[in-house]
């Protein structure tokens, strides 16, 4: 087991451009909005929208020590003219990585304009989202969890913890600000029938988060380009393809796939998906590595839905992990808008 440990240690440290650089993000990236684009915060047919998710990665071997990350989120919309709506959302982000119980904690606020640009009794409506993100966040670990090359007692072949291992870093990153921006345009054909696409900036302003004393280090821009939406198969069956690209830094992640929609077409209506996606990000400059297949299912009643998913790896890394990636859990509730008319949303 320990020669497995520090085999994946090694194989996990050669992806760093992949681990270090990127944001913590979620398979069933469709349950975090605002996490993906601002502009999509107010987008949903309801007057709000609650969600929480939990991932937890590498548990196969690094047991205590798996890669976490939980999310919880809250959204609102209002009506402000005919078709026009205001978004409004905060967001919460917490994420614990690897053995030195490196920690992330982010909290955002979200604002959106929702505007329609046309409507047609028989024909589609279209809109346009444009959002804005103000967010803070926080950086830190526990160095005495860490151990370095000058802790190694070449006597007796063993670290010693107690030597100095002459590292200064601190335990928390300073407090930091964090600026977004999005626009997002979907049209609605009916009410199983809509496609969308968007785009989003993340970490404008570049914010600091060394950890080491009278050091500097930046977060990488962030740029996220995604599309879906839902098409008409059988009065009870849809089909729900999505897809996201992000590009953060050296690092570029691509996933895309399919979820298939089952609905009774009830009043209170009971759905249930099932699908899979394919990730595919760069090694180096090669963007050609197959790391993951997600596989998930979702139950919807009414406005409640419960979403289940498992990272199939196929990286080098299952030469360590057996496979095993990443488990996921989602819960999303939409209550209903206080209007006795449908509002027109697409379907995410």
């Amino acid at each position: 087991m320990k020669y497995r440990y520090l085999l994946f240690i090694t194989i996990l440290f050669s992806f760093k451009g992949e681990i270090f650089c990127q944001d913590p993000r979620f398979s069933q990236f469709y349950t975090t909005p605002q996490l993906i684009n601002p502009a999509l915060t107010g987008v949903f047919d309801g007057e709000y929208r609650i969600n929480v998710n939990y991932r937890n990665q590498w548990n196969s071997i690094l047991n205590k020590s798996a890669f976490t990350s939980y999310a919880a989120g809250g959204e609102y919309r209002y009506n402000v003219a005919d078709e026009d709506y205001v978004g409004g959302g905060l967001q919460f982000l917490k994420q614990n990585s690897g053995v030195g119980d490196l920690s992330r904690l982010q909290t955002h606020l979200n604002a959106s304009y929702i505007k329609q640009l046309g409507s047609n009794y028989r024909g589609p409506d279209y809109y346009l989202a444009a959002g804005l993100q103000l967010g803070f966040g926080q950086l830190s670990t526990n160095w005495n969890k860490y151990w370095f090359s000058r802790q190694y007692d070449p006597n007796s072949q063993s670290v010693n913890t107690n030597i100095n291992s002459g590292e200064s870093g601190a335990d928390r990153s300073g407090l930091f600000l964090d600026l977004g921006a999005g626009l997002l345009w979907y049209a609605v054909f009916d009410e199983r029938t809509s496609i969308y696409v968007g785009g989003s900036l993340g970490h404008l302003n570049k914010p600091d988060i060394a950890l080491y004393d009278d050091s500097k280090e930046s977060m990488y821009n962030k740029f996220t380009a995604h599309a879906g939406g839902e098409f008409l198969i059988t009065p009870y069956f849809s089909l729900l393809p999505a897809a996201y690209f992000i590009t953060q830094g050296p690092s570029r992640e691509l996933v895309a796939g399919s979820n298939i929609r089952y609905s009774n077409g009830d009043w209170r209506e009971f759905s249930i998906r099932a699908g899979g996606f394919a990730r595919i990000n760069n090694r180096l400059n090669s963007f050609n590595n197959f790391e993951s297949t997600v596989v998930n299912l979702s139950f919807e009643f009414d406005r409640w839905m419960m979403g289940l998913s498992y990272d199939i790896n196929f990286s080098d890394l299952q030469a360590v992990t057996n496979s095993r990636g990443a488990f996921e859990l989602s819960l999303t509730y939409i209550a209903r808008e206080r209007a006795r008319y449908r509002v027109k949303c697409p379907t995410f």
